[in-house]
């Protein structure tokens, strides 16, 4: 992440997870996705950010259920088929 952006990072926090977890974030935080790792500060993705640096596990556990839960997949091939549609 370092090397995509011109200021110095600092860590603000972090929870114990998987790449599974992650693309679950990803997903359901698609819409505040700009690129990459970077999501805009709002909405879900500033709640998320915020419970991150708090090591507040439950708080994503609890989004990831209210978004659709575990099964993303699903969630993924329901997307893909309304753009098709579109």
């Amino acid at each position: 992440m370092q090397t995509d952006c011109p200021v110095v990072l600092e860590l603000m926090g972090h929870i114990p997870g998987s790449y599974d977890l992650e693309g679950k974030l990803h997903f359901h935080l698609a819409d505040y996705n700009i690129r990459g790792e970077w999501f805009r500060y709002e909405g879900d993705a500033k709640m998320i950010a915020d419970a991150i640096a708090e090591s507040n596990i439950q708080v994503v556990k609890n989004f990831i259920e209210r978004a659709g839960g575990n099964n993303y997949a699903a969630s993924f091939e329901d997307k893909l088929a309304a753009i098709a549609a579109s």
